[in-house]
């Protein structure tokens, strides 16, 4: 994969020849049924006649579970590039094979297919292009889906054009977003949570490098959303870097959740693999953040609500 991603030519070689050893696997399965069909490998639009045909090779054999990723590792393609997962597939699909579907930048997980209920959106970049197609796109798929994870690689002041419309049944919705150099506001997220009137967990992945610097931004508060949020009872902030805009978004959560019962925080680095050796630097940052942590957030939250710290 590393040469793939290196190599141009290279990669366009592989392309092509991947391209057509699934095409050749796909024609020759006499199944009606598939149970799950994962394709992963770095393709892009030029590739699209063929995706929409595995696409629509899985629909057609009510595919229990699809994973289609098209990313280049931690490499982001082109925006020119990037393949947009045909909306045809969702209005053109009859009453008795009622698929429901998702967008698709970078990669897209797709369970219970046949009546979908989960959706994994990864590698969005905020802009006015990639929400012109990615909202339209869900739109299928919203007002049904329980889960959501949405990776972000967005400026964070550009996380308000996310406006989603309702998702009545979400009860679950993750967040991974990135923090590089100076932190700024987070409560662009408010948009994902006050759409999400039935939410029972948040979850916000931050993934913070050594470059991460704490702004000397005030903390805005007061900002409460009406109606209050009625469901919502347990937050996950991993990768808490102890940043204003960190202590922002949990104030704001505070404010505005009336049921919350617990905050699990956690200042890991959520970008480590379980794998992977801690890095020296990388621990000793966690553990600075954990003091921060400690001391910004024990006095905040009221003690009815358990607080988490790890």
């Amino acid at each position: 994969m590393e040469k793939i991603i290196e190599d141009p030519e290279f990669r366009s070689v592989e392309r092509e020849k991947y391209v057509k050893w699934v095409d050749s696997v796909l024609q020759s399965h006499r199944g009606s049924t598939v149970k799950e069909l994962r394709i992963c490998f770095s393709l892009v639009k030029s590739a699209g006649k063929s995706i929409t045909k595995w696409l629509e090779f899985a629909f057609e054999r009510h595919t229990e579970k699809l994973e289609l990723n098209l990313s280049e590792g931690d490499c982001l393609h082109n925006p020119n590039e990037l393949y947009a997962f045909p909306q045809e597939l969702c209005s053109n699909i009859s009453s008795d094979h009622p698929y429901k579907s998702s967008g698709l930048f970078g990669c897209v997980l797709l369970e219970d297919v046949p009546m979908l209920t989960r959706v994994n959106v990864t590698s969005v970049e905020t802009s006015s292009m990639y929400v012109e197609r990615l909202i339209p796109t869900l739109l299928c798929c919203l007002s049904q889906l329980e889960i959501l994870t949405f990776d972000t690689c967005c400026k964070r002041e550009l996380l308000s054009m996310l406006k989603f419309p309702m998702m009545p049944k979400l009860k679950k919705l993750v967040i991974i977003e990135a923090l590089h150099g100076v932190d700024s506001s987070l409560l662009g997220l408010s948009h994902f949570i006050s759409a999400s009137p039935n939410l029972r967990e948040f979850e916000i992945q931050q993934r913070w490098s050594t470059r991460a610097e704490r702004s000397n931004n005030e903390i805005q508060k007061g900002l409460k959303h009406f109606p209050l949020h009625q469901h919502l009872n347990v937050i996950r902030f991993l990768g808490y870097y102890g940043c204003p805009s960190d202590v922002e978004l949990v104030n704001y959560l505070l404010e505005n959740c009336v049921t919350l019962k617990e905050i699990i925080v956690d200042t890991q680095n959520p970008r480590r693999m379980a794998y992977e050796p801690l890095d020296s630097e990388e621990l000793k940052l966690a553990e600075i953040a954990k003091v921060y942590a400690k001391l910004q957030l024990e006095p905040l939250v009221p003690k009815h609500i358990s607080l988490f710290l790890c």
